[in-house]
């Protein structure tokens, strides 16, 4: 690549001329009796190769190849360069094997000299040996005669490779160009049939925008003679207002005293309103945060009471169900009876420090009917709780009556009650358990 490089960097110094670079750096290419012109034109060479050299480590710093930093224009060059690289090697070749030829006669004329030389030493036995000196040297003559002919079709080829090659880049610069302009006439057909058809759409448009400019043209100037109509039809009754502009100032000020006077009660009747609103929402609030605060341990209360009712819904199940072979109450049952007393104990203890509120007690009807509500479910629940312990009771009593009967049931190590008789024993239990359950019906 770096050969190819300077190569290339050769061939742009050889080929400089006054008509390709600008006339600040113009290069002398023939003698100049001038000492001036001559200097000026090696300055300007050195700054050349200067900044080629910086562009040189530029490229090399930024990781580029030299071929894509190259315009487009020294595209050509840089073939030709490649071609005159590869003909060179050839006629380097060439001129190293034409060496090789010469060293090698050189080898056999001095050979031959050294064996003219014994032959001229040697006794006449030996003339035997110029026949043999004689064909060498015949053979040396070939070898001359082919490094001639190598010589010669070595410059044959340089010549038919450089024409080659500059025909070769004229086809291809033709090539290009033909390409180029293929490619550019597409693009001008394309651009022609857009533009034709934009034409027709403008000119369409054109047709349709004009006839509705017409018609609004039309409509325009009715309308304006339609206005000026009114314009003068206003004047005269601006005319006729003026005449009359006394009596209705007259009229507009007294009706101004009416409306401020008015207004003014108007303000007064509603800040008295206002004030009314914001107290009732005060009172509204703290009612609300009060029923919130009691009903809140009312709703942990029922909810330990769900618990409980699904308790005894088992105990029941198991108690009227023939198949089921044990009967008892849970451990988790006395925990729910003694949460849902706490919770009473908690809405007591509430009550009676939101209720000696004074700011609730002012409204007198609105918190004895919102707060009586609230006590009647208070009521429910208490007795709701007394009736669940009263009703555990009497199950358990029934359970250990149940135990004691021997021909009913036999208890087990565990202390969990087995029964023992018929589906006759288990109706029985089914009706004196209904029977128990009636005597504590839900309020």
């Amino acid at each position: 690549m770096s050969e190819q490089c300077l190569i290339c960097f050769r061939y742009i110094f050889s080929t400089a001329n006054t008509e390709t670079l600008p006339p600040n750096h113009q290069i002398a290419l023939s003698p100049d009796p001038t000492s001036h012109h001559k200097s000026t034109a090696m300055a300007s060479l050195g700054d050349i190769k200067r900044q080629l050299s910086v562009l040189m480590d530029s490229i090399k710093t930024q990781g580029f190849k030299f071929e894509d930093a190259m315009p487009e224009e020294m595209q050509d060059h840089f073939q030709e360069m490649t071609a005159l690289a590869e003909a060179r090697a050839y006629i380097t070749d060439m001129e190293a094997r034409q060496k090789d030829l010469q060293a090698a006669n050189v080898d056999l004329q001095v050979q031959l000299q050294a064996k003219q030389a014994e032959v001229d030493d040697q006794p006449t036995e030996f003339k035997a040996l110029k026949v043999d000196l004689q064909q060498a040297g015949r053979h040396v003559d070939y070898w001359k005669d082919m490094l001639e002919h190598e010589e010669r079709r070595a410059n044959s080829f340089e010549r038919k490779l450089a024409e080659a090659v500059r025909l070769q880049s004229v086809a291809d610069d033709d090539a290009r160009k033909i390409s180029r302009l293929e490619s550019q006439a597409k693009d001008y057909e394309a651009m022609a049939f857009k533009l034709l058809e934009e034409n027709r759409r403008l000119a369409d448009q054109y047709e349709t925008e004009h006839d509705e400019t017409l018609k609004l043209i039309e409509e325009k100037e009715d309308t304006a003679t339609a206005l000026r109509n009114y314009a003068n039809k206003l004047e005269a009754d601006a005319v006729q207002v003026d005449e009359h502009s006394e009596q209705v100032e007259d009229t507009l000020g007294s009706i101004i005293d009416t409306l401020e006077q008015q207004t003014q009660s108007a303000a007064e009747v509603a800040n008295a309103k206002s004030a009314m609103f914001y107290s009732q929402r005060d009172f509204n609030d703290k009612l609300l945060s009060t029923l919130v605060s009691e009903l809140t341990p009312l709703g942990r209360f029922y909810d330990q009471i769900t618990g409980i009712l699904g308790v005894y819904q088992n105990v029941i199940k198991d108690l009227t169900d023939p198949r089921s072979r044990t009967f008892y109450f849970p451990e988790t049952l006395d925990s729910l009876l003694d949460g849902a007393n706490d919770q009473l104990v908690v809405y007591q203890e509430v009550c009676h420090s939101v209720r000696n509120d004074p700011d609730i007690q002012r409204y007198g009807l609105a918190q004895e009917a919102v707060f009586a509500r609230v006590d009647a479910i208070a009521d429910v629940a208490a007795r709701l709780s007394t009736n669940l312990h009263a009703f555990k009771a009497d199950v358990s009593g029934y359970l250990d009556r149940l135990s004691n009967d021997s021909g009913a049931c036999s208890r087990h190590e565990s202390g969990l009650l087995t029964p023992t008789q018929s589906s006759a024993s288990s109706r029985t239990s089914a009706f004196s358990f209904a029977s128990l359950s009636k005597r504590f019906p839900l309020p």
